[in-house]
């Protein structure tokens, strides 16, 4: 929030920029208001693990945010990632205290936080617990037991867990910006929020969304989140394969993908090179050397590649790919690049399309795309919990897997 009154702040910290979204809310309907986002070429040169850096990249998108909006960031919603997700489905049971008689909000918030309970590493910490059913007196199959008659609820949890350094640290830098969190969320779960349909998930859907480390695969069946894990790929892979291929500095790598990588091998490309400056000076020349578009493009493509491949062993793992999952949905800057949906289809076997966020409303065209679907939904879930309560927002959970 900001300060001023029905304000919703979105920040995403598992992208390639650190991207800041801001919304008003107007009863159920949302607008945008200000944005603002640190480029990743600046990034690509600083050693991220030092709490400053990442505090500075914070600090400047959400700064861009406050001076277009004209008010002052107080908290914000935030998205984390990293190839340590991790998700178990839970089984917990809470007994209703005598002498009632039905099952309240507070009982189903006992239940699900139980959940938390189990371990999940050594150094995990719980992001999220996402109802999926919930049985009464050993009936199953109850979607939703509040106000129904019970003396003893059972609560089937898919817990989502990440490393607790990297969890920590990430908070640490957001307050270190003189912002507070409300709360943290997956990514990968904030971009399917603000991306599937609600259609998508009824008949079973695997996302992927790309962050800057790694990226974020969940799916979704019957309307419910089945499962949610990192995948140990994401942009930064690409700027060092890159970087590597053509001898040049991570920053120009990252600014190469950005202004003309791609994952096809169009024919018309075939002609087309890039001045890539070297690392070194042997080349005599301050505009760089010219080296095949196509190169570039096949650089990208063997690690999104690899990304894919590794998405796909997860759904196998899973039991997702017969018949459980029956499309994909990519988001995240890598799903901007020309080609995603092609290669992702040959790959993972599912019909493919590419998020993109259509709230809030009046978002501006340079911001409905993929590379904000994380931003746009962190914005939307906090606009749909707000009104709640802690105890009514983990109650809450299980009716607000996807909107849209």
């Amino acid at each position: 929030m900001t300060d001023k009154p029905n304000t919703y702040v979105g920040l995403d910290m598992s992208g390639a920029q650190t991207r800041c979204l801001v919304a008003a809310g107007d009863g159920l309907r949302l607008r945008h208001v200000s944005h603002g986002a640190m480029p990743p070429v600046r990034w690509d040169n600083s050693d991220l693990r030092d709490l400053q850096t990442t505090s500075d990249a914070v600090y400047e998108a959400i700064s861009e945010a406050e001076r277009d909006g004209g008010f002052t960031v107080v908290s914000a919603v935030v998205g984390v990632g990293g190839a340590s997700v991790t998700s178990r489905l839970v089984h917990s049971v809470a007994t209703l205290p005598a002498g009632q008689q039905t099952v309240a909000e507070s009982d189903i918030g006992t239940a699900v936080r139980m959940s938390s309970n189990v371990v999940l590493g050594g150094n995990s910490t719980v992001l999220q617990l996402v109802p999926l059913d919930f049985a009464i007196d050993g009936r199953g199959g109850v979607s939703n037991p509040l106000g129904l008659p019970a003396a003893r609820l059972e609560a089937f949890v898919r817990v989502i867990a990440v490393n607790r350094e990297e969890h920590d640290q990430t908070r640490r830098s957001v307050n270190q910006a003189s912002v507070s969190v409300e709360e943290t969320v997956l990514g990968g779960f904030a971009a399917a929020y603000g991306t599937l349909r609600e259609a998508e998930c009824a008949q079973g859907v695997a996302h992927l969304d790309f962050g800057k480390s790694a990226s974020s695969l969940t799916a979704y069946r019957r309307g419910a989140q089945c499962m949610a894990s990192g995948i140990p790929v994401g942009r930064d892979h690409l700027v060092s394969d890159v970087a590597r291929a053509f001898n040049t500095e991570h920053a120009v790598a990252s600014s190469l993908i950005s202004d003309f990588g791609g994952v096809d091998q169009a024919e018309e490309q075939s002609t087309a090179y890039v001045l890539v400056p070297s690392v070194d000076s042997v080349h005599g020349t301050d505009l760089g050397r010219p080296w095949p578009r196509k190169m570039l493009d096949k650089v990208i493509a063997l690690r999104v590649e690899e990304c894919m491949q590794l998405a796909q062993d997860e759904l196998r793992h899973e039991g997702l790919m017969r018949g459980g999952a029956q499309s994909l949905v990519v988001t995240g800057d890598i799903a901007a690049l020309p080609g995603i949906k092609d290669l992702a289809q040959s790959v993972v076997a599912l019909r493919t399309r590419v998020g993109v966020p259509a709230q809030p409303e009046g978002l501006p065209t340079a911001l409905r795309s993929p590379s904000w679907a994380c931003a746009a939904g962190l914005v939307l879930y906090a606009h749909r919990l707000a009104g709640y309560s802690k105890p009514e927002r983990i109650a809450d959970m299980h009716r607000q897997e996807v909107t849209q």
